[in-house]
């Protein structure tokens, strides 16, 4: 048998949920992103159940656990579509049991299927155990109370096949009992399930808009290279994206030197980063953060090999823990950063890991790594 709802929807959902920041950093937008999120995780589960008991329950527990699942869908549906203003048009699957006995609505009056469903709701969950909320055209003072729910393994449904139902007391008519195709409702909840489509447009509508007033706004180029990269800085931020790299380059670029032998090398690595600046400025105004990143990561982060053992474990340390927020061991930190310059970055620079600014010795650290990664690709060639 086919799977009555397609689970790809939701994974689709996910991936233009996931695809930006919008929704987790945006003040207007992250309600409805923890919202989605509890959506799509519940959907998971329901979805699964559906799909695997598509036949007529067989027992009053399955016919309530699969009414469940049925409600999530629904309802998850419905608090979606309401805080995007999707306008779903009512469906008339039950129109027929509305418009028969007991109810006897008049066409013109069927307001859709959900009002429906709510009541239905209501008398196969007996809660509220009592309902007087959406009874289809109610008498007067009516109050409605289910004492069981009905299935037809027993044949109690003559007049449908396949059928799940319940009974019904009322405090204004005779008993009743309300039976429902199982197939109508499969249907009803795949019709809901499929306005996930509309979900997914109206959040990709959301991007699309973003995305047109973020292209909009270009880098200022006409500036000196360190203001330069504090707009780019500045539209990182506004389009929720990583910043880290340009603000280490404005850092590397900005920091004081106290080491006067390191000027030289110092100033021919920063004259690579303002060399890189036209480009960067390309990127964000393509808005091309792939790009972005290849012309940014050989500067910051160029790939050598292990030139002698515990390297790359002090390179690690040196970046984590040599930070003004306070994070990681800063006395080891410094310890790996005297250890580096004594053993490998002597060659090209001078580090005194005591006296200088968390910042210069980074920027220290990286030219090393960065002219040794330029002597084993000239050695490659």
């Amino acid at each position: 048998m086919s799977d009555l709802l397609d689970g790809k929807l939701v994974y689709d959902l996910r991936d233009v949920i996931n695809k930006t920041n919008i929704f987790v950093s945006d003040v207007n937008e992250k309600e409805k992103f923890e919202l989605i999120c509890a959506v799509m995780d519940r959907f998971d589960e329901s979805v699964l159940y559906i799909n695997s008991h598509q036949t007529i329950p067989s027992s009053v527990e399955e016919i309530i656990l699969l009414f469940h699942h049925f409600c999530i869908i629904r309802d998850g549906i419905k608090v979606v579509s309401n805080i995007l203003n999707i306008v779903n048009n009512p469906s008339d699957i039950f129109k027929d049991y509305c418009l028969s006995e007991p109810f006897l609505i008049p066409e013109k009056v069927y307001k859709g299927d959900d009002r429906f469903f709510d009541y239905l709701r209501s008398l196969f969950f007996a809660h509220p155990f009592i309902t007087d909320r959406s009874i289809p055209n109610p008498i007067k003072g009516e109050v409605q109370y289910s004492p069981y729910i009905l299935n037809n393994r027993g044949g109690f449904f003559s007049d449908l096949k396949d059928s799940i139902g319940v009974m019904v007391y009322s405090n204004k008519r005779e008993m009743f009992h309300i039976c429902i195709k199982f197939d109508d409702l499969k249907e009803y909840i795949k019709l809901k399930f499929e306005k996930i489509n509309d979900i997914i447009n109206a959040f990709q509508d959301i991007i699309d808009n973003k995305e047109k007033e973020w292209a909009a706004r270009k880098v200022n180029r006409n500036q000196d290279p360190t203001d330069i990269l504090l707009d780019v800085i500045d539209i990182l931020k506004e389009r929720y994206l990583e910043d880290s790299n340009i603000v280490e380059l404005y850092d590397y670029l900005t920091c004081e030197v106290s080491e006067e032998s390191n000027i030289e090398i110092i100033n021919k690595y920063r004259e690579l980063i303002i060399e890189s600046i036209p480009a960067i400025c390309d990127s964000i105004d393509n808005m091309d953060y792939d790009e972005l990143y290849r012309i940014t990561s050989p500067i910051l982060n160029p790939r050598l090999k292990e030139v002698y053992p515990m390297m790359h474990y002090q390179l690690e340390k040196i970046y984590s823990y040599l930070n003004e927020d306070g994070y990681g061991d800063v006395y080891w930190g410094l310890k790996q950063a005297d250890l580096f310059s004594k053993e490998f970055a002597k060659d090209f620079v001078n580090i005194n890991a005591g006296d200088m600014s968390f910042i210069e010795i980074k920027l220290l650290v990286t030219i090393a790594c960065y002219y040794q990664a330029q002597k084993e690709v000239s050695k490659n060639e």
